[in-house]
């Protein structure tokens, strides 16, 4: 199977199978009460955390450290799946044990624990045949892969809320679709010959060593990404807890196309370095920074603009609320274009990763206990913004400070000016439209029509330009008509 480094398969295919799952929060807030809409988001919010409480996060995230390591690589992919399995069954017999202690603690009925303990399982492994394949450059497989799953299991979450009208069928179908993609990548995996059970106690000492500080960071992240959403989903009502966690929109391109950016990306890295090589992954680096602001910059000042309509389309004006922490959240789009352990995770880093993570973690928490009272839920997601854009700049001194970087170096000022320059003047076009059309659904399209229009007519030669190494467009144009007269040899 043909291998490539680009990170275009995952990021178009999976955005435009999230697309999909736009229609999910459409449709479920129509049909649902708003304690179903907030008991769907809390038993999600715990679903997707599983792998990082159990401490499996740096077992998947050590595939892309180890893919640059060919010698070293089936062993530790075969040791990290067995790990997994293990945790699984683990996790799986410990959450069947405690299923009642689970159901009381987070007020579930016994369906909705049970569905949960299941998903548990699935999830901790469904991810690995995935992982593994970009990792090893298959990224049109894993594209078509996860996207064709993705999609299998947002349809059956539609239509099971559309024929059932009930909360446990859109679990159910979610725990479907989950275990069918476990069992294809089994299969998949088990015949490329990287998803088998293996021990090697050598090997096992050499995974485990990236491994568990890795997990600990992974697990202290999501906590500190997550810690808001954990408490005041105990301080607020099921319907508060619901315009606040809507607010906080994950849109789904994005945060595709910045985990599509960061997967490709580690790898590369890590084989640079594994070459002394330190200049090429710096540039790698940068390049990638640059990917991610042309995106990411347009994205957050758009959703700052629009908050308004955008929370109308897509909730309804029941949950109008929700636009002012839409407008704050939208602010970490840009807190992710610097993604400050990448280069720690491509050199095998976990221990330094596992320290910043538990500083910020624990400053995450003293934000959160100082605003939670005097400021309620809007000054919590402030002080988790502030946090996490302090954390990745941390990061970044980090690079430059260990590894002799300069600034100029790694991070792309020039598109920087253009990519902010060519948003402030969409932004301000599309605000002196909203006098004149009514600042409802008519503005946000028009408005945002207009925005993207001048954004991509402003940016794409710079952003072209960076995708192609420097290259013009016409030497460009001769070298793919070259690669396709060889394919065709």
């Amino acid at each position: 199977m043909t291998t490539s480094r680009s990170h275009w398969p995952l990021s178009v295919l999976g955005s435009a199978v999230s697309l999909v799952n736009l229609f999910l929060p459409l449709v479920l807030v129509r049909i649902l009460s708003p304690e179903d809409v907030g008991q769907y988001k809390i038993f999600f919010l715990y679903l997707v955390l599983v792998p990082w409480i159990c401490l499996t996060g740096g077992v998947t995230n050590g595939l892309g450290h180890w893919a640059g390591h060919a010698e070293f690589r089936q062993k530790a992919f075969r040791l990290s799946w067995t790990l997994l399995v293990a945790v699984a069954v683990f996790a799986l017999l410990v959450g069947s044990a405690l299923h009642g202690v689970i159901g009381g603690a987070l007020k579930w009925g016994e369906t909705e624990t049970w569905l949960f303990v299941a998903g548990a399982f699935v999830t901790i492994l469904a991810g690995f045949f995935d992982e593994a394949s970009v990792v090893s450059g298959q990224i049109w497989r894993s594209a078509l892969f996860t996207s064709g799953f993705e999609l299998l299991r947002t349809v059956s979450i539609l239509v099971s809320a559309l024929v059932f009208r009930s909360i446990q069928a859109v679990f159910v179908a979610h725990l479907a679709g989950m275990s069918a993609k476990l069992a294809v990548g089994v299969i998949l995996g088990y015949r490329d010959g990287f998803q088998r059970l293996y021990w090697d106690r050598e090997v096992a000492m050499r995974v485990l060593r990236y491994a568990v500080p890795v997990s600990l960071s992974a697990a202290l992240t999501v906590f500190s990404s997550y810690s808001d959403q954990f408490i005041l989903a105990q301080r607020l009502s099921s319907a508060d807890f619901a315009v606040y966690s809507l607010g906080c929109l994950l849109v789904p391109p994005l945060l595709i196309f910045e985990q599509s950016v960061n997967r490709v990306l580690i790898p590369k890295m890590s084989t640079e370095f594994s070459s002394g090589n330190s200049h090429a992954a710096c540039s790698f680096f940068r390049d990638a920074v640059s990917e991610l602001s042309w995106l990411l910059i347009p994205s957050a000042l758009g959703m700052v603009l629009f908050a308004d309509p955008i929370v109308e389309l897509l909730f309804t004006s029941r949950y109008a609320a929700a636009a002012p922490f839409l407008r704050v959240f939208a602010l970490n789009h840009l807190v992710n274009l610097l993604p400050y352990d990448s280069v720690p995770r491509a050199r095998g880093e976990g221990r330094w990763i596992l320290g910043q993570l538990s500083f910020f973690t624990v400053l995450s928490l003293v934000g959160i206990i100082a605003t939670i009272s005097p400021f309620g839920a809007m000054g919590v997601l402030i002080s988790q913004t502030v946090v996490a854009f302090l954390m990745r700049w941390n990061g970044i001194v980090h690079l430059n400070r260990s590894l002799g970087w300069t600034w100029k170096a790694m991070l792309p000022w020039f598109d920087w000016s253009v990519y902010v320059g060519i948003s402030a003047i969409c932004v301000a076009v599309s605000w002196s439209l909203k006098g004149w059309l009514g600042g409802g659904l008519l503005w946000f399209f028009v408005g945002g029509g207009i925005f993207f229009v001048l954004y991509s007519a402003g940016t794409l030669t710079v952003f072209l330009r960076r995708q192609t190494g420097g290259e013009s467009m016409p030497r460009l144009v001769v070298q793919i008509q070259q690669r396709m007269k060889n394919s065709q040899a």
